[in-house]
């Protein structure tokens, strides 16, 4: 069986008892509630997003994400896609977001309305 992973705030926790528990018990995965950044991405540059948060997702194992067809009809008619990054913590949340707006330059796609990103708890 793997070694089960845990965290806690963000930071690998490295608990033996924690471990041979969760062993013991057979628990591959321990859900714990976690911090999600919503992130509008214009349809032009969804190829060149996942790209790079693919090669984030390799080299950094808390930084887990998805893009899909927004739910929200406002930012469908902006042509935009959502970009969900988990963190464990809302502090990352906001930072990855941060980030990831000043990195693509979405300020600089006029069609967008104030509000490039949100960050909600998960499961909310």
């Amino acid at each position: 069986m793997k070694k089960p992973i845990c965290y806690v705030d963000g930071r690998k926790v490295d608990n033996k008892d924690v471990e041979v528990l969760l062993t013991q018990e057979c628990v591959d995965f321990l859900f714990m509630p976690c911090w999600k950044s919503m992130i509008k991405i214009p349809e032009e540059i969804v190829e060149t997003v996942f790209r790079v948060c693919t090669e984030i997702e390799t080299k950094d194992e808390t930084f887990k994400f998805k893009i899909i067809p927004s739910y929200k009809p406002d930012v469908k008619r902006q042509r935009c896609k959502l970009l969900v990054i988990y963190s464990p913590t809302r502090d990352q949340a906001y930072r990855r977001a941060g980030w990831i707006v000043s990195k693509f330059g979405l300020k600089s796609f006029n069609r967008l309305e104030k509000g490039y990103y949100w960050v909600e708890e998960y499961p909310s």
